[in-house]
């Protein structure tokens, strides 16, 4: 006998050898039981699922000559035809390659009569979705009406696509994708039988490759089967296959951790000798940070994770490693570099910028713990820690002044700025009637973004002075001639720029409203250098030697002092 590959050799021959699936074999075999069986059956769900197979055992159930069985005997001569596929009374139809109206002519033409030998005859149709819209109007009328003696089986990887008239004259049966578990278990029983050794760990790599599809588990496997006669390992289905192998994102996410530029480097090389396939890994490392992030967010991660023992192990190693904050931002680099790819970028050149970029990126700090430690910084003793503490945490509070995320290098320089504002604020006597409201730091932000989206808008927002914030709206006022700058801003396409990037940077939805005051002259910058703001850090740390500390608490070095007002910026 020739040789059969394992998808045809173990293909179930009754219900109970399905996987998976017994939310539809014990549905049809009860049906069967009580003969209530319908004229047309519709099989949905992903390839190698068991839909052609249990559509195949269906046949045979209700033509076994004992039956009809909800287990067919197998040894008939129905059963043992309807098995080799030289069955009469059984047609399957591949509607990929017979999609036209004379198809379902000839099919309408043959279904009125009766079956050869057989109790019913029997249409198992493939991908039926693939029929044009003429032979779906053509199969209407004989699947509304057909004879006694027929019965469809439709099978489909596209339900969305078959007209509803067509769905509603069938009983629809979705087909799930096969669980992990019980693809490595099915996968273990056939190498016992086939007398092949494999480790565990390649086992649960045929598993995860499957996708829950076994046809494509099994076609892996014999794959790999062929290429060694000796133990299956991980490492070599994973070189056989061109896959990238989880102890190397396992030793790349280390040097992350570890901020190893060398080793990240060596191991990006060693990915390029082997072959790995760049757009395969960018996929697979995605695949690995979001494990970490369910393990980092759940009690049990295992239960929606595809992982064998060995691995859970290593996952539950790296819990709480990595902030989720540092896990979307290394994801958002992944799929960029996927776009770059995708544009024609060097994929070496690429690869390498993107993980040092991951390598050397600063862990996000979120505002919480910044004021947790300051806090504890209050409590360490220092009368100005504790008005540096109360302070950010006031304007935190308030909704009139959104505070935007902060770097931990540049926390200190711009905790200052909030200070120095602050405490000006409460000394100076306004020189001019001019309203002189402090600008919060996201505003600055607010505008760059839109400089870099579009410069002219960006420009003329920087031109108005910050007059007013509060928790729904925005007041910007341009001093002098700002009317051409206001009519700018007014259009609608411009307003939606604005909108949008608000929402970005406040994290919700403001309402801006630009005012022109003639009354007052335009500003002109030109006492900048009289500014009280105009500083050196070290004489900064001599007046307020709570910042002195805050750095020191961070590990954080002043690289400039940014002093956002009338006043522009400043370095220092």
């Amino acid at each position: 006998m020739s040789y059969l590959v394992l998808a045809r050799k173990y293909r179930p021959q009754t219900f109970e050898d399905v996987i998976a699936q017994k939310h539809i074999t014990d549905t049809l075999q009860n049906a069967i039981k009580q003969k209530r069986f319908s004229h047309a059956y519709l099989f949905t769900g992903t390839r190698g699922t068991g839909k052609t197979t249990t559509a195949r055992i269906l046949a045979k159930a209700l033509n076994c000559e004992h039956g009809p069985l909800p287990v067919p005997c197998n040894e008939c001569s129905n059963c043992k035809q309807i098995t080799n596929g030289s069955s009469l009374d059984v047609i399957e139809v591949d509607a990929a390659s017979n999609t036209g109206i004379d198809d379902i002519r000839d099919l309408r033409e043959k279904a009125r009569y009766t079956p050869a030998t057989s109790r019913y005859k029997i249409y198992i149709i493939d991908e039926i979705h693939r029929l044009s819209g003429n032979a779906f109007d053509g199969l209407l009328k004989t699947l509304e009406e057909p004879p006694s003696h027929v019965i469809f089986i439709f099978a489909t990887t596209d339900p969305q696509k078959l007209p509803p008239t067509i769905l509603s004259r069938c009983q629809r049966y979705d087909f799930r994708r096969i669980p992990f578990k019980d693809m490595s278990d099915y996968l273990k029983m056939l190498a016992d039988k086939e007398k092949i050794d494999i480790e565990e760990e390649g086992i649960a790599l045929l598993a995860q490759k499957g996708d829950g599809s076994l046809r494509d588990a099994l076609s892996i496997f014999e794959q790999v089967m062929a290429c060694s006669d000796q133990t299956i390992t991980r490492e070599l289905i994973a070189d056989t296959l061109g896959l990238v192998d989880l102890e190397l994102l396992f030793k790349l996410t280390d040097c992350i951790l570890n901020k190893d530029s060398n080793g990240a480097l060596k191991l990006v090389e060693e990915m390029f000798v082997s072959g790995v396939d760049v757009s395969q890994f960018i996929s697979d490392f995605q695949e690995h940070f979001r494990k970490i992030l369910i393990v980092n967010a759940s009690e049990n991660p295992f239960d929606y994770l595809a992982i064998s023992d060995y691995f859970q192990e290593k996952y539950i190693a790296l819990k709480n490693k990595f902030s989720d904050s540092d896990i979307f931002r290394i994801v958002k680099m992944l799929s960029d570099l996927q776009l770059d790819l995708k544009a024609g970028a060097d994929p070496s050149i690429f690869l390498e910028i993107a993980i040092l970029r991951m390598v050397r990126m600063e862990s996000s700090v979120l505002l919480e713990d910044v004021l947790k430690k300051l806090n504890e910084l209050n409590l360490s003793g220092g009368a100005g820690s504790d008005l540096f503490s109360s302070n950010i945490s006031t304007s935190s509070k308030k909704k009139s002044n959104p505070v935007s995320p902060i770097a931990p290098s540049n926390l200190s320089v711009a905790s200052a700025t909030v200070q120095s504002q602050v405490s000006n604020t409460a000394t100076a006597t306004p020189a001019q009637p001019r309203p002189q409201a402090a600008t919060p730091l996201s505003w600055s932000e607010l505008v760059e973004r839109i400089k870099d989206e579009k410069r002219i808008l960006g420009e003329f927002l920087g031109q108005g002075e910050l007059t007013r914030m509060d928790g729904e709206s925005v007041e910007l006022t341009y001093f002098g001639n700002g009317t051409a700058q206001q009519q700018h801003i007014a259009r609608r396409e411009n307003r939606m720029i604005i909108e949008k990037n608000m929402r970005l940077v406040f994290g919700k939805a403001l309402r801006l409203i630009t005012k022109v005051d003639k009354s007052q002259p335009p500003r002109t910058g030109t006492e900048e250098n009289d500014s009280p703001f105009d500083i050196t850090p070290e004489k900064l740390f001599e007046q307020n030697p709570e910042f002195k500390k805050a750095v020191d608490l961070f590990g954080g070095e002043v690289k400039s002092i940014k002093i956002i007002g009338n006043k522009g910026e400043k370095d220092g």
